[in-house]
């Protein structure tokens, strides 16, 4: 009677067998066909089983390791982008003495263009040359630093030494500037941070701390999640029964 149930021995009350899935199943090695539900048939198909699970687990691991292994690589190259910039934006220029600066005009294109953040370092009168970029106080009362480069040195018995300064991307010289005017000399540029350093103000530095720590979280997260026994940090699905009961044991 195809289709019928058919009761497990009185040892075994989980095991349910119909013959169907008794014809359906696979031969063993020997080439024997499948056997009644004494239990052989069964190995065979739980067999089959495990290769059709290990088959759709390996690909699902594979695939969840690349992405948590491509997750955990970005991480960490944005920590070390974040760490070389404040490095280079922050410590650099304390380091020297000098400020970070942003570019507000287009008079040194193209050394530096508005929105870059310039570096320098504090440089005496004496050790200015031609050719150096230099950042000076135009008027004793205004805060706000010109940096242009040095296309000339005169000496003046009156004031000592005059330099002559003029932008890379100007025709017109600007007036004198003496030596107490000169207070950095520039040293590089990062393009594009100053437009967010303005935007952000004196809150850089908290803003920076806090995308620091949490992006460090995160990566410690992605370190510690358990690995399987290949080193994949996926997580895994429920695992079914194989062999489950379709019937009530009744």
């Amino acid at each position: 009677m195809k289709g019928d149930v058919v009761a497990a021995t009185p040892t075994d009350q989980t095991a349910r067998w119909t013959p169907a899935a008794v014809e359906a199943a696979p031969a063993d090695s020997d080439g024997a066909g499948p056997a009644g539900p004494d239990g052989t048939a069964g190995q065979a198909d739980q067999s089959g089983f495990e290769d059709r699970w290990r088959a759709v687990g390996d690909k699902s691991g594979r695939k969840g390791g690349f992405a948590s292994g491509l997750v955990a690589g970005v991480t960490w190259a944005l920590l070390a982008g974040l760490f070389g910039l404040v490095v280079a934006g922050v410590a650099v220029p304390r380091a020297l003495g000098g400020l970070a600066l942003t570019v507000l005009s287009g008079s040194m294109e193209p050394t530096f263009y508005p929105g870059d953040r310039i570096v320098t370092e504090a440089v005496a009168p004496d050790e200015v040359e031609v050719g150096d970029v230099i950042s000076y106080l135009p008027k004793p009362d205004d805060p706000e630093l010109v940096t242009h480069r040095v296309v000339g040195v005169g000496y003046s018995k009156a004031t000592g030494k005059v330099f002559h300064l003029r932008g890379d991307a100007n025709t017109a010289e600007d007036p004198p500037v003496l030596g107490k005017q000169i207070r950095f000399r520039y040293l590089y540029r990062i393009p594009w941070l100053g437009w967010g350093a303005e935007k952000v103000g004196g809150n850089a530095g908290l803003l920076v701390c806090v995308f620091a720590v949490a992006l460090i979280g995160y990566g410690v997260v992605e370190i510690a999640r358990p690995a399987d026994k290949d080193g994949r940090r996926s997580s895994k699905r429920p695992r079914p029964e194989p062999g489950a009961p379709d019937v009530p044991t009744g």
